[in-house]
């Protein structure tokens, strides 16, 4: 049971108990008892009764009704629907609410959105719902209304009749293409104005000014007035949205804006900055500092169509660059040209120089920071159709690395010819070599050129080069050409009966994009064999080709045909069918990319592969002195390349040579280098005694067993002392001098250590030298061929045959070897061919070094019909 009391009694019923009555009239007399009886009346408690079974029949009863109530209202709407397919139409294409709607909150002080010339109102359907709340000091909405919503002629099947004045933006000419793909600005400012960060009304004359001059479309927009400061607005776009939020006090605005439509969002920076980057004001109206500081970043947002070739490339500027907030970014130029898009931007990295450190080298206050204000520059970066080129901060690096290795590896480089190179800093490291007389520069788009020269006139400023021009375009020995590069080519050199040897070119420098850009031009040049037969046939007889080909591989990536990188693959297997004879491969890790960026150097002729490893630091340093011209301002001509960078580019990376072991593991069976597992025995086991072979002098014996197998020495061998090929040659030109000189003590000290002690060889095209230093020096020639050390090499020079030497021998190298190449060095290590027991001799079979020279001067030797160095002069001297 439940019993209701009735409420207790009033401050009037306390009055009317002290004989006051609100029934009372002037000149009434009230009956006093009646009234009293009434009192007690209203005074007693009353109780009503409730079962708890009626209850429960009332609450189901009441929910029960709701739940028809609600099925019969959607099951008749369903109804009408199905029923009648233009029921949505006809409900969408009904009149909007109008501006004098009492239930339409605009806000006639705030300024209207303004409809783009040339566009109609959309169909739409406007809804809205706002909280209540107490923390809201004003709240705006203003939407763009239209008369045109008035003509709108919608017919029975509920499309828009043709006959209408009105249509969708997607019928007014301008194509535009709403995928489900968008872009994404995002920008965040900061030391701006704090009464414009506070005023709605500003703020969103600010937004509408941003949408009527960037061509998008403002349907309606909102703005909140928040206490006790701080404005946040929304606007909705036809495009998509655009929405801000302030924070006064600490002069702080996030802006962000999402459009689906094509146009681009990134040239709407500047009008960003200049609309809502209000700088603050202090006394006498001056602008205060520090000026407004903008942060932004751009993003791709969405699905775009799938291709089988993703435009991987657009990741350098969209990802790497524009998608980043510790990146300061000014646009510096933007230009569509009919062939590219060319960026260039001014940014900082604020992880390591902060804007106050920038703005103090541009004061005059005597620090550090002022006197060198070059190192506190923005990097200044070059993108085309979004791929990084160069930038400020590692262009030397790079185009030095580029030109300089091969235009010092030919002996006498005068004719040099560019693809691409549209920046002018190719042209601008070749112009500086003495020995050029002519550049041929083949690019095909002029615009790069004009947009290089009008914003980067750092990459083509050749004011500095003794009798040069301030221009490099504009030196007498270069010539540029705005052609298709390829076809220019192979136009010229391929199919011609002859080319005059004055059309040869000593140097081809390849300055376009990367094998591994994945893009059709990137196939159109890589796996173009005519083009490599151009460059086959325009290069001289020591000719070179070079070419920058992307970021260094990973030490965990696949082998470069079966990677992304195969068009690199194919390219070099092409440079090999069309005879250049040598491939080398090196990296430049301070060009300013994500990675140690790669190149590839192709000679003719495979002698330029000795003197590209075999060169020293001293003899490129010599030929800098000799060749690059001075500077007029007195600074190095060269920031980064010099004999020791050289000396880093000889060899191939690690990476490389495991990458070309991957694909060609029996090249590599070797192994890196020595292997551990293998025992070596000391020089201390060994020593020198009196030859037992014939017309020997001293030979080395074993002092104790000697496994086969094992190593021998390894501690000495891998000192031996190397002789270079200009070094050989320069020690047999000394030799001769001295013999004319008629000194022919020191002509056979010179030469008789190395050619007594030694071995000459092919090294790699070029004769060069090795000298044991330790005790097996004095190792000898079996003579019989029953050898226990070297070569396994069963044949002697008693009975090889020319056959025999051609497979000893081979007559031609693989062009491209990094595995010997880095571990050349090892393959003179002595080995245990079988068991060596204690007092037997050391015996070698020296066919293996005869076979590059003189077969019979080996046999004289064996024979006793002639002696060696060593026993000549021990026998003169």
């Amino acid at each position: 049971m439940c019993t209701t009391e009735q409420p207790g009694q009033s401050k009037k019923e306390q009055g009317r108990e002290n004989g006051d009555s609100i029934h009372a009239r002037p000149g009434r007399k009230v009956d006093e008892s009646k009234a009293t009886d009434r009192r007690r009346a209203l005074a007693r408690p009353f109780i009503v009764r409730v079962s708890g079974r009626f209850l429960a029949i009332s609450f189901a009863l009441a929910n029960a009704l709701s739940l028809l109530l609600g099925f019969t209202y959607q099951h008749m709407l369903l109804t009408r629907a199905v029923s009648d397919p233009d029921f949505w139409t006809q409900t969408l294409s009904e009149q909007p609410p109008s501006a004098t709607d009492s239930t339409f909150l605009t806000d006639h002080n705030m300024p209207r959105p303004i409809l783009p010339l040339g566009k109609k109102l959309p169909l739409s359907k406007y809804s809205s719902n706002h909280y209540t709340t107490d923390n809201i000091l004003r709240k705006s909405t203003n939407t763009l209304l239209s008369s045109e919503w008035a003509e709108v002629d919608v017919g029975t099947d509920g499309t828009v009749s043709p006959n209408s004045d009105y249509t969708t933006s997607a019928t007014n000419g301008d194509h535009e293409d709403y995928a489900p793909s968008g872009q994404h600005l995002l920008i965040d400012i900061e030391d701006v104005d704090t009464e414009f960060l506070d005023s709605e009304q500003h703020l969103a004359q600010a937004m509408v000014d941003l949408i009527t001059l960037s061509g998008l479309t403002l349907l309606s927009y909102h703005c909140h007035a928040l206490l006790p400061t701080g404005v946040s607005c929304v606007g909705v776009l036809l495009e998509s949205h655009i929405s801000f939020h302030t924070w006064p006090k600490s002069g702080v605005i996030a802006l962000d804006l999402f459009t689906c439509g094509p146009k681009p969002l990134l040239p709407l920076v500047p009008t960003i900055q200049t609309l809502f980057a209000i700088p603050q004001v202090v006394i006498d109206g001056r602008p205060a500092s520090p000026q407004p500081n903008i942060i932004w970043t751009h993003k791709k947002r969405g699905f775009r169509p799938k291709d089988n070739k993703f435009n991987a490339d657009d990741i350098d500027l969209t990802q790497r660059m524009l998608g980043q907030r510790n990146f300061q970014k000014t646009t510096v130029a933007h230009v569509e040209t009919d062939l590219q898009s060319i960026d260039i931007l001014d940014v900082f990295d604020i992880r390591k120089t902060g804007l106050d450190v920038y703005y103090k080298s541009l004061s005059n206050d005597g620090s550090y920071e002022s006197l060198h204000p070059e190192f506190y520059r923005p990097n200044r970066i070059v993108y085309l159709d979004n791929v990084v080129q160069s930038r400020r901060f590692g262009d030397a690096a790079y185009h030095e690395a580029l030109v300089h290795p091969s235009l010092f590896l030919h002996p006498n480089p005068k004719r040099v010819a560019i693809l691409g190179g549209g920046e002018g800093a190719t042209l601008r490291e070749i112009l500086k070599h003495d020995t050029i007389e002519e550049v041929v520069m083949v690019e095909i788009d002029s615009g790069i050129v004009a947009v290089c020269k009008a914003h980067l006139p750092e990459w083509n400023f050749c004011g500095d080069i003794v009798g040069s021009t301030a221009s490099c375009f504009d030196d007498p020995r270069a010539k540029v050409y705005f052609e298709d590069a390829i076809s220019w080519f192979v136009s010229r050199y391929v199919d011609q009966e002859e080319i005059a040897v004055g059309n040869l070119f000593d140097v081809i420098i390849m300055d376009v994009l990367d094998p591994d850009s994945v893009v059709e031009f990137s196939d159109f040049v890589y796996r173009n064999n005519d083009l490599v037969a151009a460059f086959s046939i325009a290069l001289g007889e020591n000719g070179i080709l070079v070419a920058q080909t992307g970021k260094e591989s990973a030490y965990s990536d696949p082998p470069q045909e079966f990677s992304d990188q195969g068009q690199l693959s194919y390219f070099v297997k092409s440079l090999v069918h069309y005879k250049f004879e040598s491939i080398q491969e090196y990296s430049e890790s301070h060009g300013g990319f994500e990675a140690p960026w790669t190149f590839l150097v192709a000679m003719k002729n495979a002698k330029s592969r000795g003197g590209w490893l075999t060169t020293n630091e001293a003899e490129i340093n010599l030929e800098i002195r000799k060749r690059i011209r001075p500077s007029n301002s007195g600074l190095p001509a060269l920031l980064f390349f010099d004999g020791s960078t050289m000396m880093e580019y000889q060899f191939p990376s690690r990476v490389t040579e495991e990458q070309f072991c991957r694909s060609k593991l029996e090249a590599c069976e070797t192994g890196h280098g020595l292997n551990p597992e293998i025992p070596n025995i000391p020089h201390t086991a060994f020593e020198v005694k009196p030859s037992t072979v014939t017309n020997a002098g001293r030979g080395v014996f074993a002092k104790k067993h000697i496994p086969a197998g094992s190593y021998i020495s390894m501690e000495s061998s891998v000192l031996s002392m190397f002789v270079p090929p200009s070094t050989y040659r320069l020690l047999n030109s000394s030799a001769s001098s001295l013999e004319s000189l008629e000194l022919p003590f020191w002509k056979c000290l010179m030469e008789g250590y190395v050619d007594g002690y030694g071995w000459d060889f092919n090294y790699f095209g070029s004769t060069a030298a090795v000298v044991d230093p330790g005790m097996f020096k004095f190792g000898i020639n079996s003579c019989d061929g029953t050898c226990n050390t070297g070569s396994a090499f069963s044949k002697t020079e008693a009975d090889i045959e020319p056959a025999d030497l051609k497979a000893l021998c081979r007559e031609r190298k693989p062009p491209k070897e990094p595995f010997l190449e880095r571990h050349f060095p090892f393959f003179g290590t002595y080995k245990a061919l079988q068991d060596i027991e204690a007092g037997q001799e050391v015996l070698d079979n020296y066919i293996i070094f005869y076979a590059f020279e003189d077969v019979d001067e080996l046999t004289r030797l064996c024979s006793g019909s002639e002696v060696g160095i060593v026993s000549q002069f021990e026998d003169e001297h």
